[in-house]
């Protein structure tokens, strides 16, 4: 489900719980696992610490086989789908029930919804000041401001987005349940979808910054792919 590597660990979400690996030479050995249900995301906080998006408990602060649950100001049936720290310390949490912007103390600053009918969030990432949110097979695009968050651009995918992704050059990675990979350029202005060849489910997508390259996994899949594809 998610993959983090911190230093010389390599943190593992699974379906079950979360798994630590160490590498020795070319060999993995498992440290230790935790049940806390599916783990669907991994985030890097600081030093040991990592957050937790848990299917059993929802947020987890994480360091040294230490856990500490995060209590959230979020209604209880809102069940957590993602989460993208920003650049400024702010938390975007996506939920069943739409997008909650969490300061660095994970308290409630803003809700965001499209509307009554669409509310839940399947992916986030951002870049800047822009927030790209996927609310199922809809992407939008929006800007927090001093009078609320403001919306930029929709655009229909035609498929319920399953993850976001920046790469370094800034081109946009849609990874879609029924429609494969899509690209946006980075002269997204004028939001150019590409088809990528992929056309099975794709789930999670990764760039090796050694080559370049984007890792992308899906449904009986992994590919490989240049940037510049």
């Amino acid at each position: 489900e998610s993959i983090l590597i911190v230093e010389s660990s390599i943190w593992v979400g699974t379906s079950v719980g979360l798994l630590k690996l160490s590498r020795i030479n070319d060999k993995l050995k498992l440290e230790l696992e935790e049940d806390f249900g599916l783990v669907k995301q991994l985030i890097h906080l600081e030093g040991s610490h990592i957050l937790v998006v848990s299917g059993k408990h929802g947020l987890i602060n994480y360091s040294e086989s230490n856990w500490r649950v995060i209590h959230l100001p979020l209604p209880t049936a809102d069940l957590i789908t993602c989460v993208k720290k920003t650049l400024d310390n702010h938390y975007l949490v996506g939920t069943l029930g739409g997008l909650y912007v969490l300061n660095n103390h994970f308290e409630k600053v803003d809700h965001f919804y499209l509307n009554d009918d669409t509310k839940k969030i399947t992916a986030i990432t951002v870049v800047g000041d822009e927030w790209w949110l996927a609310f199922g097979h809809k992407l939008v695009v929006v800007s927090p401001g001093n009078t609320g968050i403001k919306i930029l651009e929709i655009t229909n995918i035609r498929s319920i987005i399953n993850k976001l992704f920046i790469d370094q050059t800034g081109n946009i990675w849609i990874a879609t349940n029924n429609a494969g990979l899509k690209k946006i350029t980075c002269l997204r202005k004028a939001f150019k979808q590409l088809d990528c060849g992929i056309n099975n489910a794709a789930f999670s997508i990764k760039e090796n910054h050694a080559n370049g390259k984007l890792i992308i996994g899906g449904d009986s899949f992994c590919s490989i792919l240049s940037k510049d594809y």
